[in-house]
């Protein structure tokens, strides 16, 4: 009997040595980390006990009125403790804009240590189109006028959208006003 106690004992310090990987999640534009809490049971449930960040920065409007790259440092600033308490490495996970805002995570930080990235509906090669989110920030603007505003130096620093907005009918302004998607895209020198 004592032997099986001791044999069940091993086995349960060895399962917690071999625990699941912690999971970081990022809220998508104009949301916040509430948002992901469903995913969050979902994970808790499938694999009780993970370790779960959900970010809780840039929620609501703060989304869209801090550019991308300030968004990058600030949750590059967050998770870094996160990751360094798992020296086995993190699983990221998140949501539109929080998919790119994560995959360029992973080109700024070189000292990140994910093991698996997975982007829920991110728009990684840009956006362009009438959202329900861009009718209401923009109601005066229209897919094809939007650009008045994005392709400037005002846009680019005010405006997260504006970083990853790609525009097919204004690729010159695109090119020359965009600082953050085509530098991650490796697209520009």
């Amino acid at each position: 009997m004592r032997r099986t106690t001791s044999v069940a004992a091993v086995l349960a310090l060895v399962a917690s040595c071999f625990g699941y990987r912690p999971v970081i999640l990022m809220h998508g534009i104009l949301s916040d980390a509430a948002s992901m809490l469903p995913l969050a049971g979902h994970i808790q449930k499938a694999h009780p006990g993970t370790k779960i960040l959900n970010i809780d920065l840039y929620e609501d409007l703060d989304s869209v009125i801090n550019p991308m790259m300030t968004q990058v440092k600030g949750v590059a600033d967050k998770v870094r403790p996160f990751m360094a308490a798992a020296p086995d490495g993190v699983n990221m996970i998140g949501f539109s804009q929080g998919a790119i805002l994560l995959r360029t995570l992973l080109e700024y930080m070189p000292d990140h240590n994910v093991r698996t990235y997975i982007a829920l509906s991110g728009p990684q090669g840009g956006q362009y189109g009438d959202t329900e989110y861009l009718q209401f920030l923009f109601p005066d603007f229209t897919k094809e006028h939007i650009y008045e505003i994005f392709y400037t130096t005002e846009g680019q620093e005010y405006i997260s959208v504006a970083n990853y907005w790609k525009d097919p009918h204004h690729m010159e302004y695109y090119e020359e006003y965009d600082m953050y998607l085509p530098f991650f895209n490796n697209a520009s020198s």
